[in-house]
């Protein structure tokens, strides 16, 4: 009885390795392909959730320079400026100054409101100190005669406004400290009798659109960054690797250096995708100048011209945003330790069940087999009994 009891053992291992391999094979597969679904889905709701967001950013730059574009536009045609220059009367600056305040006090994001004349020097300057608009005293405005932004607007026609690189503030020749992001946007100014005159200069605080763009970083695991033309950062999560051309001693902290690769993939296209082992970068090229707008090379030295001027499809930035490896490593992680902890309680079940199946499968097979040897064997002496014997008379019979 022992003996045909390890024997029974014996065969349902046997069947039970098989149906095991069968079974777990068919797992295994199954696992697999929930784990590659798994981060495929994963990584397409990324990829359309930063796309959302740039869209979102994008839209919300077009409008700010709309509304810039609408402001300077107004202020070169103002009526009390356009009265001070027909009488050249110093009451008429106090006029202007007043409408500046007004201006100032409702918008909050103009650092500096000014009416500059031909000959570079500043009329009417208004600043943003604290939250609140201060004007200018005679004796503190200067002459700007010197200074790219002016040379570049002047030279403009009628209705053309400038939009200076965005770079940070200078005041008597050195940065401004704390880092002032500043854009230049200036329109000449034509009298009456159609002499230009001057023109009228808004520098937009572009801490206004960085903090919006900031904003939307705290509230996930992506970095967004804002890339000039040349691959230098305008905003970045790590601030000393900010405005790198402003500062001979920050020249090679770019993303055009730090990430080559990804630089050289970016370039080729407007906007799109990537994904590389620094991770995936979301990133769309903004043209913010439309019909009438203008622009030049800008200067870092705060007193040398522009390099040359720029075309609207040369005048651009890059929004970046960009998911770290690290979060798709971390995901693939939390899916493995899942998937481990299902797997290994299905290989006890599996086994479990397999082993069973395989134990009353044999025990069956061995019942009939008992089954058989009875009927046709005599159990005491174990010969053939009479029917095996008609049996196989029957059989060679049929065969004859």
């Amino acid at each position: 009885m022992e003996k045909k009891s390890r024997l029974a053992i014996r065969k349902a291992m046997n069947l039970f390795f098989v149906l095991f391999l069968g079974i777990g094979s068919l797992l295994a597969g199954s696992v697999a392909l929930f784990y590659r679904a798994e981060l495929n889905t994963f990584l397409s709701e990324m990829k359309m959730q930063e796309r959302y967001a740039l869209d979102h950013q994008i839209d919300s730059i077009r409008e700010k320079f709309d509304t810039i574009v609408g402001d300077i536009l107004f202020l070169s045609r103002q009526n009390e400026l356009m009265d001070y220059l027909a009488s050249d009367d110093d009451q008429g600056e106090e006029a202007i100054q007043a409408e500046y305040i007004s201006m100032s006090r409702a918008k909050r994001f103009y650092d500096q409101i000014r009416y500059v004349d031909a000959n570079g020097k500043e009329r009417v300057r208004v600043d943003l100190k604290h939250g609140m608009p201060e004007a200018r005293s005679e004796e503190e405005l200067q002459n700007k005669f010197s200074r790219y932004y002016f040379t570049d607007t002047m030279v403009l026609g009628e209705n053309d406004i400038f939009v200076s690189p965005l770079d940070l503030n200078v005041e008597n020749g050195e940065v401004e400290h704390p880092l002032k992001p500043v854009i230049r946007f200036g329109t000449p100014v034509f009298d009456s009798t159609g002499l230009k005159r001057g023109i009228v200069l808004l520098n937009y605080l572009a801490a206004d659109l960085l903090d919006s763009l900031k904003a939307k970083q705290t509230k996930s695991q992506r970095s967004i960054m804002l890339l000039n033309t040349q691959g230098y950062w305008l905003l970045h999560p790590e601030k000393e690797k900010e405005w790198g051309f402003m500062f001979n001693d920050r020249a090679d902290i770019s993303f055009a250096v730090t990430y080559p690769e990804e630089w050289q993939r970016i370039r080729k296209r407007n906007s799109g995708q990537i994904q590389t082992k620094n991770g995936l970068f979301t990133f769309f090229t903004l043209y913010p100048l439309k019909e009438g707008l203008r622009s030049s090379s800008g200067s870092g030295d705060p007193y040398k011209p522009s390099m040359k001027n720029l075309e609207s499809t040369e005048y651009y930035w890059v929004l970046i945003s960009q998911i770290p490896s690290g979060v798709m490593r971390s995901h693939t992680r939390s899916v493995l330790t899942r998937l481990f902890g299902v797997g290994a309680v299905l290989f006890l079940v599996i086994s479990y069940g397999a082993w069973q199946l395989a134990l009353a499968i044999t025990k069956r097979r061995i019942y009939q087999a008992q089954l058989v040897e009875l009927a046709l064997y005599d159990p005491l002496t174990g010969l053939p009994n009479r029917k095996l014997f008609f049996d196989r008379l029957e059989e060679g019979i049929a065969h004859t």
